[in-house]
C-alpha cells in the first residue's frame, strides 16, 4: 500500500504525536508498506506567528500537497497536525484528486472553546477560523482515528460526526519484553514527564510534595521536560522550602526514558485538562510502575482505581498527596499495582494489534 504521511512539524523535542508517527512509520514500513513524509522541519520555538488568512486556507500547501499526490499517487493520504502552519487546505486538495483521508485526533487543544473565544476582538477573529476550519474538516475526512473514547466523544459531539466514523485505536508500546524487577529502597523516586506548562498541573504536584510526611522514606520528584513554567516551578519548591527533594532534569531523548519509568517508584500525571491518551501512564506501565494521573480525559481510561495505579481530581493538592502517601507507604499494594499495570499493557497496547486496525481503516477506504 502507498501511504502519503502528513504531520505539520519534525521536531527534536517532539511530543507523543511524533514519536507515534515514527513509530507507526516503522510498524507499516516492516510490513512492506511505502510510506512518504510530509513535515514542515522547522523546531516549535522558532515558530512565528502567521498571518490570519494563511492560518485559514494557505494556496502554498494546497499545491505542495497536490504536487506530492502527482509525485507519489498514494492510496491514501494520513494526516496528523496541520493546525498552525498547513491548514485545512491540504483536505481540499487532497479530496479534489478523490484521495481517501484518515485525519488522527491527537489532542483537544486547537478545538477547546475556552482557548478560542477569549477575547474581542481576536476571540471574534479565532471563532470565524474555528467554523471554516471545522466545516472543512467535517466535509472532507473520510475517518477519523484516535487514541481514546473520551477524544472520540468530543469530537463526535463538537463536529456532529456519525460515531461508526471515529475509531478508537489506543497507541502501542514497544520497548521491551523483559520483565522488570523494582527494588525496594530508602529513597523513593516520583516521575514527571512532560511539558512544563500551566495545563500539565505541575504546579499540584510540587505542592502535594509539601504535604508528604513519610519519616522513613527519602522523596525526591524527579522532573522531566522543558515549557515556560519552569522558572515558575522552581520558584514555587524554593517558596515552599523543598528545593532539596524537587529536582529539575530538562528534556531527556525519548529513546532514552526507559531507564527512568524502570527507577521510579511512582509516575504522576497530574494534568488540570483532559489528555487525549497520556502516553507517559502507558510507557509507565510498561516498566511495572503504578501511576496516578487525573479524572478526566483519556488519561483516566488507562487507570483502573487500586488496580494499576489511582485517579485523583484536577487540582486537588490533598487528594493527591494522599493517593502518593497511599502507594509508597505500602511496599505490597505497589508491587501488586506494578504487576497489574505491566499486564494492562502488555494486553491492550501491543503493536501488532494496533497495526492491524490501522490497516482495516485503510483497506475499508480503498474499497469504497
Amino acid at each position: 500500500m502507498n501511504i502519503l504521511r502528513i504531520n505539520e512539524h519534525v521536531s527534536k523535542q517532539g511530543g507523543g504525536a511524533e514519536i507515534y508517527c515514527n513509530m507507526l512509520n516503522d510498524l507499516l514500513e516492516k510490513e512492506g508498506h511505502i510510506i512518504n513524509n510530509f513535515s514542515i522541519k522547522s523546531d516549535y520555538k522558532k515558530n512565528k506567528p502567521i498571518l490570519f488568512i494563511k492560518s485559514i486556507f494557505s494556496l502554498k500547501y494546497y499545491n505542495i500537497i497536490k504536487n506530492l499526490i502527482n509525485k507519489y499517487d498514494p492510496d491514501i493520504i494520513h494526516v496528523h497536525n496541520f493546525y498552525n502552519t498547513l491548514t485545512p487546505s491540504i483536505f481540499i486538495s487532497a479530496k479534489k484528486m478523490n484521495i481517501p483521508i484518515v485525519l488522527s485526533l491527537h489532542g483537544y487543544t486547537q478545538w477547546n472553546k475556552t482557548n478560542i473565544f477569549f477575547k474581542f476582538p481576536i476571540g471574534f477573529l479565532n471563532w470565524i477560523k474555528y467554523i471554516i476550519r471545522k466545516n472543512i474538516v467535517k466535509k472532507h475526512v473520510d475517518i477519523f482515528e484516535c487514541p481514546s473514547e473520551s477524544i472520540a466523544n468530543f469530537f463526535s459531539k463538537e463536529f456532529d460526526i456519525k460515531r461508526k466514523n471515529i475509531i478508537v485505536n489506543p497507541r502501542p508500546i514497544d520497548w521491551n519484553d523483559k520483565k522488570i524487577k523494582k527494588k525496594n529502597r530508602r529513597n523513593k523516586n516520583i516521575l514527571y514527564v512532560g511539558r512544563l506548562t500551566k495545563n500539565k498541573g505541575v504546579d499540584t504536584l510540587i505542592k502535594s510534595i509539601k504535604n508528604i510526611r513519610i519519616d522513613d522514606f527519602n522523596i525526591k520528584l524527579q522532573i522531566v521536560g522543558e515549557g515556560p513554567e519552569k522558572n515558575n516551578l522552581i520558584k514555587l519548591s524554593k517558596n515552599l522550602n523543598i528545593e532539596d527533594k524537587i529536582f529539575f532534569n530538562g528534556y531527556i531523548k525519548h529513546s532514552l526514558l526507559i531507564d527512568n519509568y524502570s527507577n521510579a517508584d511512582l509516575v504522576v500525571l497530574p494534568s488540570i485538562i483532559p489528555e487525549s491518551n497520556g502516553l507517559i501512564l502507558i510507557e509507565a506501565m510498561s516498566q511495572s510502575t503504578p501511576v496516578i494521573t487525573t479524572n478526566h480525559g483519556g488519561q483516566s481510561e488507562l487507570v483502573k482505581e487500586g488496580f494499576n495505579g489511582f485517579l485523583f481530581k484536577p487540582g486537588d493538592v490533598k487528594g493527591l498527596s494522599y493517593k502518593i502517601c497511599k502507594i509508597l507507604n505500602d511496599e505490597k499494594l505497589s508491587k501488586k499495582m506494578g504487576n497489574n499495570a505491566r499486564k494492562f499493557v502488555e494486553e491492550n497496547f501491543k503493536p501488532i494489534d494496533h497495526l492491524e486496525r490501522i490497516f482495516k481503516i485503510y483497506c475499508s477506504l480503498i474499497r469504497n
